[in-house]
């Protein structure tokens, strides 16, 4: 005890003799020296205990360095009777040991001068860091040159910087010792500018980040050159290119502490597209798509771009409406996306000149505006949305519904309630299970397949039900919806589309009540004729894409697959083989039509997709296409004389065009349609074909004349008050456009004669622009201008002569 008493007391003996002490040391350890081995435990606990110490009083070890300043000018150690034997046995008991002790014990005064800077950050903050480091002589840095001593020096410079400093700070760091670790003889960074630093650092801390920054650079050779403005740092000859690796190293492995995880997470994800891109050479829009398609995986989402479109050139080709890995989407996010704008594809640039709608109202539907009108109501309460996704809250509110629908005073009665004969069987079912088989449980892949409805929806509805509706006809409801449960997705569709508007326009009557009951805020005279005019034209525009589909689509398929002896894929038509056209108008035009459709349909066994307007003779577009049938022959066929025969050739049923697969899923043909590959060139001009005979029946000409004829005359319950609405609308029409030199009335104004019979087009055209009905490109319809040829599109090819349809009357 006595030798080691007085070895504690001596002068600290120089680097070569600590390391050959360590070498001895470990050498014994090798031999099986349990003691030794013990020894070095009880060391480095008390090296520790005595860290935890010193970090409690670091006013006193201010003082001592202070006293000690210079030897540390000298570079000389500076030993205290106190620790410097703790520090020194822990050193000497095991190699691995004592680069750990040495970065621990860097604050304290006894430590090598290289690491002054380090210990008066750790006690006194960044400042002193920087003064420290200031104060240290590039010989001292470069004196040791071993992997060790390296190691060691580069663990006491990193840990204030792992524990102290913002991420941004240390990443700037990396980014200088990577350009100083690949050419250190390079002069993009000896001389680094403290002012252009300062911006890349966090602006709120940045005197405490550069003190960091420059603490870390003059450990590794950088010395501080200038005052004021022209202050920088620069690289010395004794820079140490060890210490440099080693810290590079190090502030990589330890990357989990310092850097936050949502950063890190997030320069991944940014990454991705990165790699997606050099793999394909797809553009960055085209390499995220494929990744939200591919659930984030890197390796799937360059395979879709691979296998997707091409150009005439061989690289990947893309288009807004076409949707990648679309046969695992689900149909609420692929109607979403075609509904938003897009430009469409050279091909169909001829059927969308013809549809003279605005933007707006050719995305329009009265479904949609209602489930719009419901998820405004989610968002505004997210309470709300939450109760309405949750599954227990189903529950609650189905029993309920039962209870009340048939006057049940017990809960034990509600699971064993059941309806009158219905469904397949036409047997009595469980309401309570298959109302549950309907919310939870898709139709079956032998019915066409698919998923359920929206929870959120469903709940919505039976709350409002239970709220509002008579006791009776929430039976009829229920008894819809057991009904359809274990039929096809179109079926469940149209039965989900009618509950869900019942129950809105139940909750706009009680809406209603409630505003003329406590007397709310009036609307302007102007604004409940506006909103009278919009309700009235949403109904009348339902009717007149119906209509139109039903001319372009449904009855002259039904005439052909009935003619060509396929009477299953006709009758199929109506529920199954409009989902595939219906997706068809949807993707390339932007246009969903307020027909039930079921965009997961599956291929079933007697299908209605044929390529029948090619199948069919050119008379047979000019009977459908006449304004007297226009919407009809929905259900059944024209009668013809009997040597009209419109079938030009027999084709091969279930695809469109022939030879190209539609895919699994209806809304596979859709999105086939929008392939902007040059391979898909000739599919997109037969699609064409399809799309301007649909587009034909919105021409300017067509549906202006149409809407104000029908609306005027308000021959339907929905269309009462357009004349009041309108008359209301054209006042303030007449003050802003015609400068009150207009006709006092509407009807003065929208016809040409005393008797309202003959309609001037061109002036209705304008009104209905105003009102934002119909587009206004470059003004054309202003104050009633009858260029009307930017609407009417090319329409040559299919243009019809209504005097030759009175051939087939």
């Amino acid at each position: 005890m006595g030798n080691a008493c007085e070895r504690r007391m001596e002068t600290p003996a120089t680097d070569a003799e600590l390391r050959e002490r360590r070498m001895r040391r470990f050498a014994e350890e090798k031999q099986g020296s349990s003691q030794n081995t013990d020894q070095a435990e009880t060391n480095k606990t008390a090296a520790e205990s005595g860290i935890e110490r010193l970090q409690g009083s670091s006013q006193k070890h201010l003082d001592q360095l202070a006293s000690n300043k210079t030897a540390v000018d000298s570079g000389a150690r500076v030993v205290s009777p106190a620790q410097g034997s703790s520090a020194l046995s822990a050193s000497s008991a095991h190699p691995d040991a004592a680069p750990a002790v040495a970065a621990s014990a860097a604050p304290a005064p006894q430590a090598p001068v290289e690491t002054a800077a380090a210990a008066a950050q750790h006690r006194c903050g960044p400042e002193a860091a920087c003064a420290g480091s200031r104060q240290e002589p590039p010989q001292t840095v470069a004196k040791a040159n071993s992997p060790d001593a390296a190691a060691s020096r580069a663990a006491r410079v990193m840990k204030p910087l792992v524990q102290s400093a913002d991420y941004r700070t240390i990443e700037l760091l990396l980014s200088i010792l990577g350009d100083m670790l690949k050419d250190s003889d390079a002069k993009s960074f000896r001389k680094l500018d403290l002012a252009g630093l300062k911006k890349k650092l966090r602006p709120e801390s940045w005197e405490q980040e550069m003190c960091h920054l420059r603490a870390a650079l003059m450990a590794i050779g950088f010395v501080e050159v200038g005052t004021g403005d022209d202050a920088r740092i620069e690289l010395s000859a004794s820079k140490d290119v060890a210490l440099a690796r080693e810290l590079a190293q190090k502030i990589e492995k330890t990357k989990a502490l310092w850097k936050p995880a949502h950063v890190d997470q997030k320069a991944r994800e940014d990454a991705k597209p990165a790699e997606v891109v050099t793999a394909t050479g797809c553009s960055r829009a085209h390499a995220i798509d494929a990744l939200l398609a591919a659930g984030g995986d890197t390796v799937f989402a360059a395979r879709l771009v691979s296998d997707g479109p091409k150009d005439s050139d061989g690289k990947p080709a893309q288009h807004s409406a076409f949707i990648l890995n679309i046969a695992s989407r689900g149909e609420e996010f692929v109607r979403e996306r075609w509904s938003l704008p897009h430009e469409p594809l050279e091909e169909y640039q001829v059927a969308a000149r013809m549809v003279c709608l605005s933007k707006r109202w050719t995305a329009h539907t009265k479904f949609g505006r209602i489930l719009a009108s419901v998820d405004a109501e989610f968002k505004r309460d997210p309470a709300l949305f939450s109760r309405m996704e949750d599954r227990n809250f189903f529950e609650d509110v189905i029993f309920k519904v039962i209870m009340k629908a048939y006057r049940l005073t017990e809960t034990e009665s509600v699971r064993k309630q059941m309806t009158v004969p219905c469904g397949f069987e036409d047997k009595p079912c469980n309401v309570y299970d298959t109302v549950w088989h309907f919310c939870y449980i898709g139709p079956p892949r032998i019915l066409g397949g698919g998923g359920p409805p929206p929870l959120k929806y469903v709940n919505w509805s039976l709350e409002t039900l239970l709220k509002y509706e008579d006791p009776s006809f929430i039976e009829i409801k229920l008894l819809e919806l057991c009904d359809v449960a274990k039929r096809c997705g179109s079926a469940r569709r149209q039965a989900f589309n009618s509950l869900v508007s019942h129950c809105c326009a139940l909750r706009e009557a009680r809406r209603l009540e409630a505003s003329e009951s406590v007397k709310s805020r009036q609307k302007t005279p102007r604004e409940t004729a506006l909103e009278r005019f919009e309700e009235c034209m949403e109904d009348f525009l339902d009717d007149h894409k119906a209509q139109a589909f039903t001319s372009a689509f449904l009855a002259p398929a039904r005439y052909y697959l009935h003619h060509t002896d396929n009477d299953p894929g006709a009758q199929n038509m109506a529920m199954h083989g409009l989902n595939w056209y219906l997706t068809l108008v949807h993707a390339t035009l932007g246009m969903p039509l307020p027909l039930s459709g079921h965009y997961e349909d599956h291929v079933i066994q007697h299908p209605s997709l044929v390529d029948y307007w090619h199948g069919l003779t050119d008379e047979a577009w000019k009977f459908f296409s006449d304004p007297s049938n226009f919407g009809k022959y929905a259900a059944d066929l024209p009668r013809l004389p009997e040597d009209v025969d419109l079938i030009r050739e027999k084709l091969e049923v279930g695809t469109l065009p022939p030879g190209l697969d539609p895919g699994p899923k209806a809304m596979c043909l859709g999105n086939s349609a929008v392939n902007p590959g040059y391979g898909h060139t000739s599919a997109r001009k037969r699609f064409a074909v399809y799309l301007e005979r649909f587009a034909y029946f919105f021409r300017a000409e067509f549906l202006v004349r149409k809407a104000f004829e029908t609306l005027n005359t308000e021959g339907k319950l929905e269309h009462m008050g357009f004349r009041n609405a309108a008359e209301v609308l054209y006042s303030h029409y007449r003050e802003e456009v015609l400068k009150d030199t207009g006709p006092d009335t509407l009807l003065e104004y929208c016809y040409r004669d005393e008797y309202f019979m003959q309609l001037d087009v061109a002036r209705v055209g304008a009104f209905f622009a105003w009102l934002g009905i119909i587009r206004d490109d470059e003004g054309s319809w202003s104050k009633g201008d009858k260029k009307q040829s930017k609407f009417s599109g090319n329409t040559a090819k299919h243009d019809v002569d209504s005097d030759s349809s009175d051939l087939f009357s």
